[in-house]
């Protein structure tokens, strides 16, 4: 087993935990990246593992992550679970980094910091965006490639890369039983380019990629598409071996809302 394979078996298990006792072992990361960060950024500026600044500074190891902890909970960055969070989570992970940068910049002029180089929180707030989103990246790529590993999630092909296969996608990157695997689009200008990291194929070749991308499914996103139109596609796939679903249309969902009331 690899040692990546082996650090997310270890991943699984902490997955497993209470919700209280993974917010302490991410209170506990962050407190670490937050000093490291610090440490980091010194070292860049001065050119020095450990300067004889720190001497005098030392405290700020200790100091700025007991401060910037209390901050980062108060802005939501342990509300999110770390398997599931996506993009926007980068955003409160920025203000967290600005607010713990703002300590960092009062705590020098309260002590009045004149042999400090000012220009190490700007060091720092890159190294600790860097490292805070860093981490939730790296975690959550590695947890979802192992468990799709282990659950052998179905690989889908999405038909439609409009807004509401892009939608699907992005609801599949969270998930472990399914995994978008490629686009397949009427429009030739999308042909050849990528969505989201997911290549958009012409139709003509839909056969061909079904083998190729080893497809167990193939979702249709098309719910403006025209009855005829849908039913022309539905044709092509029905010989291939793999199964299709459509994603219904706004009106279909509310008249089903409907009816179950």
């Amino acid at each position: 087993m690899r040692a990546t394979d082996r650090f997310a078996e270890k991943l699984r298990v902490v997955a497993g935990f209470s919700l209280a006792a993974k917010k302490v072992i991410l209170l506990s990361m962050d407190a670490l990246l937050v000093a490291v960060g610090l440490w980091v950024a010194v070292a860049l500026r001065v050119e020095a593992l450990w300067p004889p600044l720190w001497q005098e500074y030392s405290w700020l190891l200790v100091v700025l992550p007991l401060l910037s902890l209390p901050l980062f909970y108060s802005l939501g960055l342990y509300r999110a679970v770390l398997r599931f969070s996506g993009v926007e989570v980068l955003g409160v992970i920025f203000k967290a980094v600005c607010a713990s940068f703002l300590v960092l910049v009062a705590l020098l002029l309260i002590d009045g910091g004149q042999s400090f180089p000012r220009s190490v929180p700007l060091f720092y707030l890159v190294l600790a965006l860097l490292g805070l989103g860093g981490s939730r990246i790296f975690f959550r790529i590695l947890y979802s490639r192992h468990s799709r590993q282990c659950r052998q999630s179905k690989r889908v092909l999405i038909y439609g890369a409009g807004s509401s296969g892009l939608q699907m996608a992005n609801a599949f990157r969270g998930a472990t039983e399914f995994e978008a695997v490629g686009f397949v689009d009427d429009n030739a200008e999308l042909h050849g380019r990528k969505l989201n990291g997911i290549n958009i194929y012409p139709p003509g070749k839909l056969a061909g990629l079904v083998g190729h991308l080893r497809a167990d499914l193939v979702l249709l996103a098309m719910p403006s598409a025209s009855r005829k139109r849908k039913q022309h596609i539905l044709s092509l796939l029905s010989p291939l071996p793999v199964d299709v679903k459509t994603l219904p249309s706004l009106d279909m969902l509310v008249s089903r809302e409907a009816r179950s009331e």
